[in-house]
């Protein structure tokens, strides 16, 4: 998997970010769109993609409120990634130095 793949947009990004700083928390995908932004539209494309790539999963068994989208933390590229974030948040900015 390239890095390209994962975050191909900027609402991937975001959503991933997003995901990430609320890690157990389930998302309608109206509520990411007002969240993040952006049209709602732009977050199913990078809801999909993402969950394509098992970093997110996307349930639609409840039609009458919408799509609901969480981060798929029991992957290993999810764990990966959130280990990543967690030592890239860990360093100091270029201000600090």
């Amino acid at each position: 998997m390239r890095l390209v793949d994962i975050f191909s947009t900027r609402t991937a990004c975001a959503l991933l970010d997003y995901l990430l700083s609320h890690p157990d928390k389930t998302f309608l995908q109206s509520w990411l769109a007002e969240a993040l932004g952006v049209d709602p539209r732009a977050v199913q494309r990078a809801a999909t993609r993402l969950a394509r790539a098992g970093f997110v999963t996307v349930d639609v068994k409840f039609p009458e409120v919408g799509k609901v989208i969480t981060l798929n933390q029991g992957a290993e590229h999810v764990k990966a990634l959130t280990a990543f974030c967690d030592t890239i948040s860990a360093l100091p900015t270029q201000a600090q130095k």
